[in-house]
């Protein structure tokens, strides 16, 4: 059964022969099947691969620019390369050391639809932020920050914070959201709190936590940002609301509840399997350990991305013995179910009818497939 319930005001809206029901009561409309939703039809532009002028080590994220200019940070080589709407190497920017502008190491990279770039620096614990004045990315300024982020985004005149935990702890129930000014002092300290992300937790002998591990179909906070808002979601479900990026507040939100799909003795083994070969210390039975945590069903939600510039949630989802993904206005309509060859993080990013995935190539070494996807 699919339900679907909408909080602002009332309304119908009829899509591929389902009527959704959309208000702000509590009641659920109910539906047999995804079946026959809309499918898409990908169309292949071009591909981004290794190169003497590149060296691509790895495509970990993908950024588009205003102008759709394709920026691919290389975590480890320390630049980004910046390539234009054909997949035409334009420039490559960054300088590896401690110096103004310069990075250390890669920890993460945000661009505002703006044009605004930031970049998290493990090895100097800092922000650098950039502005973007013709063909040149120009420093402005950086934060400094006390511990290591898991995210970051620019509020006005602060940050919006993350704080990355060494550990997964068992006992904790919340993710906190801070706020920074951008001379790094600490303007609000748990500003919002999320779901804390689930796990599996093996612990030795006298019970410690040693080891932890996020299996593919266990539970997890996601955030996309966009312009002044941003949009979460706890992928235990298909709910997902809209944040103000200024107030934090929400502002409206909906909820697509699909049923949940059991987690198969097949796939229990598979990951029990999985891990066979970790090193454990002596009298711990992490086998045992690994299933007794594992749930009786998957999490609704494999992962989702938001494409801002048509405001169209992506969601890759369990349904049956299927992965498929589902792509719902910013209202909660559902607009069509496809199939794609690529798997949750695999699609780096999907922006004004283009999709990115990454991918290898025979030898192993990254690149970035184009697509445009029509209906």
């Amino acid at each position: 059964m699919l339900y679907l319930a909408y909080r602002e005001g009332f309304r119908y809206t009829a899509v591929f022969g389902l009527v959704f029901t959309l208000g702000c009561s509590d009641e659920e409309q109910r539906y047999d099947s995804l079946d026959g939703s809309s499918d898409l039809s990908l169309n292949h532009q071009f591909t981004i691969t290794d190169s003497d002028d590149t060296m691509l080590s790895h495509i970990a994220t993908v950024h588009v620019t205003s102008d759709g200019h394709i920026l691919l940070p290389d975590y480890q080589q320390g630049h980004i390369h910046e390539f234009d709407q054909q997949g035409n190497l334009l420039n490559t920017f960054i300088e590896s050391g401690s110096g103004p502008g310069e990075i250390d190491d890669f920890g993460g990279v945000i661009l505002t639809p703006d044009d605004e770039l930031g970049i998290y620096d493990f090895g100097n614990r800092r922000i650098s932020y950039y502005e973007r004045t013709g063909s040149d990315w120009e420093f402005q300024y950086s934060t400094v920050v006390e511990e290591n982020l898991r995210w970051f985004y620019p509020a006005g005149d602060s940050w919006i914070i993350n704080k990355m935990s060494g550990r997964m702890d068992p006992e904790k129930d919340s993710i906190q959201v801070d706020r920074l000014s951008i001379d790094g002092d600490l303007v609000e300290e748990g500003a919002l709190e999320f779901k804390a992300d689930q796990g599996i937790f093996i612990e030795d002998e006298n019970g410690m936590v040693f080891l932890s591990m996020s299996p593919p179909f266990l539970a997890v906070s996601h955030i996309e940002f966009a312009d002044d808002y941003f949009v979460y979601a706890y992928t235990d479900d298909l709910s997902f609301t809209f944040y103000d990026l200024g107030s934090l507040e929400p502002t409206d939100s909906f909820s697509v509840n699909l049923p949940p799909v059991p987690l198969s003795e097949e796939t229990r083994q598979e990951y029990l399997h999985e891990q066979a070969d970790l090193a454990m210390p002596s009298g711990v039975d992490a086998e045992s350990q690994i299933s007794d945590q594992l749930p009786d069903e998957k999490t609704v939600m494999k992962y989702f991305t938001y494409d801002l510039k048509q405001e169209k949630i992506w969601a890759q989802v369990y349904y049956k013995d299927e992965t498929p993904w589902l792509v719902l206005d910013r209202s909660g309509s559902l607009l069509y179910k496809t199939h794609l060859d690529y798997d949750d993080y695999d699609l780096r990013m999907v922006h004004d009818g283009r999709i990115y995935v990454g991918d290898e190539d025979d030898r192993g070494l990254p690149m970035l497939k184009v697509y445009e996807y029509e209906q």
